[in-house]
């Protein structure tokens, strides 16, 4: 089975891309990087792809604006956030979640 196929197939049959890249990196012995760029590109896994990008860079948008959190945007599209957590508010103990 192709590497290709294998990818197919982990995603045809429920596998997540956390699973599906642990067992590219076992099968080819690859680094995580390059595990994880050959799932993430595969077209099985397009839609996923995009919404995790969508949901990494809605969380960049909100921790810009935190004031207890730094963000780091590197020149090889690494982010870096750090949060103070001596600053962060005490969480609400009334349930209602305001």
């Amino acid at each position: 089975m192709s590497q290709d196929e294998i990818v197919a197939d982990a995603h045809n049959q429920g596998f997540s891309v956390i699973d599906t890249i642990k067992i590219v990196r076992q099968l080819y012995c690859g680094g995580l990087g390059e595990a994880k760029s050959i799932v993430t590109s595969h077209p099985a896994w397009a839609v996923e792809a995009q919404n995790m990008a969508r949901l990494a860079d809605a969380f960049i948008d909100v921790m810009r604006k935190e004031p207890y959190a730094t963000v780091i945007e590197h020149d090889d599209g690494r982010v870096d956030i750090s949060i103070d957590v001596s600053k962060v508010p005490a969480a609400d103990d009334s349930g209602n979640g305001e």
